[in-house]
C-alpha cells in the first residue's frame, strides 16, 4: 500500500502519511458544528498535507445538507459517510445507566474503522481549533487524550490509530453492556477510578476501560490547556509544564490565517489571547448556538473565556454559512436530545 506524498518542512514530516480529521453526529446541529470545526481546522492546518475531513452520519433518515462555505483544499477532501446503524443500538435491555448517559455516544467507535487512513483526529462537533495541531498526527501507540474535570478521558478530542480488529472487539463488548455502578464495578467489573464520575456507562469510561485497564496505556495524555480546554475557571496562564508532544507544527500559520481570510478580522485576537490554546471545547459555556436560562450558566456564558472563544466560533460559522447559521442551529433546537435512549415504556426514539 503506497503512501500519500507529503510536502511539510518538519522534522516529523516521514511519520506522517495518512490521515484524517473527523466528527460525527446524528443531528443537523452536529453537521453545522462538524463544518465549523473543520474550516477552522482547515485554516491552520498546511494545504501541503492531504489530510480528508471526515463527517460520520448517523442521523436516522437522509437530512438535506446546507451547504459549508469551506476552504478549497478542505472541500476537495471533505468526505461524509453515512452510517446506516449505530455502533450500539437502543434497546430497553441495555442497563439503565447507559440508555440515561445515551448509547450515541458509542458511535465515536465508528472511526476505528476509518483504515484508509494511518491517524485520525477525531473531534467533539463542539470542538473548535485556534491553531494547527498537525503534530497530533505524529503521537505513537492506540489512543491519544486529554483528561477532563470529571473523568480521566475526556471524549473531546481523541487520537487514535485505525483498526478493523479493534473496533470489532471494542463493539462486541460495547454491546454485551456488562457495566454497573454497584460497588464501583464498571466495564467487565474492572473497576473504576475515584475521578470519573460522568459517562462512565458510555464512551469515555468505555474508552477508559479499554485502552488503560484492559491493555497497556501506549498513548500521551495531551495537556488540557492546550489541546481540550473547557474549564472556565482555569486563569489561562501560559503552561509551566514543557510541552510533551513533537514540535512538528507550523508556528506562524494562526498569523497567517489571519492575514489571508477576511472573515478573520473578529477572529484576530485569537493570536494575542492565549495562543497556546490550540483546541477549544464547549462545555462549560455552553454548546455553540445555546442560550443559557439559569443564573449560574448565564454567568458562565458571559464570562471573558466563553465569550471570547464564542466570538471566534461565530466568526468561523458566519464564514462557512453566511449570516443564516444561527437559524440553521435554532431550527433543530427543538430535536430530542435523548437520540439513543429508551423511553419509558421500552420503545426505541431511534433506531441504528
Amino acid at each position: 500500500m503506497c503512501e500519500l506524498p507529503i510536502a511539510m518542512a518538519s522534522p516529523c514530516s516521514a511519520r506522517i502519511a495518512r490521515t484524517a480529521f473527523a466528527a460525527q453526529g446524528n443531528r443537523m446541529k452536529d453537521f453545522v458544528s462538524s463544518m465549523v470545526l473543520f474550516r477552522s481546522l482547515g485554516e491552520h492546518h498546511d494545504e501541503a498535507i492531504p489530510t480528508a475531513y471526515v463527517y460520520l452520519d448517523f442521523s436516522p433518515e437522509l437530512i438535506a445538507r446546507p451547504k459549508a462555505h469551506l476552504p478549497r483544499h478542505v472541500q476537495r477532501r471533505l468526505l461524509v459517510h453515512r452510517v446506516a446503524r449505530w455502533v450500539v443500538p437502543p434497546s430497553a435491555h441495555l442497563p439503565p445507566a447507559m440508555l440515561r448517559e445515551g448509547v450515541v455516544q458509542f458511535n465515536k467507535l465508528a472511526a476505528w474503522r476509518l483504515t484508509a487512513y494511518d491517524r485520525v483526529v477525531l473531534f467533539d462537533s463542539d470542538v473548535f481549533c485556534r491553531a494547527d495541531v498537525s503534530e497530533l498526527f505524529t503521537l505513537p501507540g492506540q489512543l491519544s487524550h486529554s483528561d477532563g474535570g470529571a473523568s480521566p478521558l475526556n471524549g473531546g478530542v481523541l487520537v487514535l490509530r485505525p483498526s478493523e480488529v479493534e473496533y470489532a472487539r471494542m463493539a462486541a463488548t460495547a454491546r454485551r453492556a456488562n457495566f454497573t455502578y454497584a460497588d464501583r464495578a464498571g466495564w467487565e467489573g474492572a473497576g473504576m477510578p475515584a475521578n470519573l464520575r460522568n459517562q462512565a456507562a458510555v464512551d469515555q469510561g468505555f474508552l477508559w476501560y479499554w485502552f488503560h485497564l484492559r491493555h497497556k496505556f501506549d498513548g500521551v495524555l495531551l495537556p488540557r490547556e492546550r489541546y481540550n480546554l473547557y474549564d472556565r475557571h482555569t486563569d489561562l496562564r501560559r503552561p509551566l509544564s514543557p510541552p510533551v508532544l513533537p514540535t512538528c507544527a507550523i508556528t506562524s500559520r494562526a498569523t497567517a490565517a489571519t492575514s489571508q481570510h477576511s472573515h478573520h478580522e473578529t477572529n484576530a485576537s485569537a493570536v494575542n489571547s492565549w495562543p497556546w490554546v490550540k483546541l477549544f471545547h464547549f462545555t462549560l459555556c455552553g454548546k455553540p448556538g445555546s442560550h443559557p436560562t439559569s443564573a449560574g450558566a448565564r454567568q458562565t456564558f458571559r464570562s471573558h473565556v466563553c465569550t471570547t472563544m464564542r466570538n471566534e466560533w461565530e466568526a468561523y460559522a458566519s464564514a462557512t454559512f453566511g449570516a443564516g447559521w444561527r437559524a440553521m442551529l435554532l431550527e433543530h433546537a427543538q430535536e430530542k436530545v435523548e437520540l439513543g435512549k429508551v423511553t419509558s415504556s421500552g420503545a426505541e426514539t431511534a433506531r441504528g
